[in-house]
């Protein structure tokens, strides 16, 4: 006779990997339609870089002339960034970002005006 806990603990455990599966299933077929629809239209993809290049360009010009970045800002800017270069980006904000980076938060920022 099997134990009821482990029965029951069995049954949600395969419960829970069905409902985490099945959204990561369809994740993984959006990002292979895009893929496959980037790689059929290069156009597209450039499009896409040159968006994500110039909203990368917007956010570190808005930090740099306000002389400070937030830590939000910062993890959206470079998860950008790192996805600009991972889909092959031609580098262009490169100088940008690296001045980006030394910007202080806004914490350090305010510590030093005091």
């Amino acid at each position: 006779m099997q134990n009821p806990i482990k029965w029951a603990v069995g049954w949600v455990a395969d419960a829970l990997v069905e409902k985490i599966t099945e959204p990561i299933d369809k994740i993984n077929k959006r990002l292979d339609r895009l893929e496959s629809l980037h790689e059929q239209d290069a156009a597209a993809l450039e499009a896409d870089l040159s968006v994500m290049d110039d909203r990368i360009c917007c956010l570190i010009g808005m930090c740099r002339r306000r002389g400070y970045t937030t830590s939000d800002e910062r993890r959206r800017v470079t998860r950008m960034h790192d996805a600009y270069k991972a889909r092959g980006g031609n580098h262009g904000e490169e100088n940008e970002y690296a001045a980006f980076l030394k910007l202080p938060t806004q914490e350090e920022f305010e510590r030093m005006k005091a």
